[in-house]
């Protein structure tokens, strides 16, 4: 399981989303937040302020990108 701790001036619920759309944590009470997740296998790790990808050694091969997890704020109604 990987966990997530967010530290909020204010109290807004947080949710993680991954790059297809689906919420896979969220947290509403605090202003401090703990998301647990499970990360699916094709998860690659990137570093804040890392690159946004990983670059294919030659032209012949595919970049692989894997899936990709957000840190966002919920709208409130």
């Amino acid at each position: 399981m990987t966990e997530i701790k967010v530290h909020l001036g204010i109290d807004l619920p947080v949710q993680i989303v991954d790059d297809q759309g689906f919420v896979v944590a969220r947290a509403e009470v605090g202003l401090e937040k703990i998301l647990g997740f499970h990360p699916r296998p094709d998860t690659f790790y990137r570093p804040p302020g890392g690159p946004p990808g990983l670059r294919p050694a030659s032209a012949d091969v595919l970049p692989y990108y894997g899936r990709q997890y957000y840190l966002g704020v919920v709208e409130l109604p």
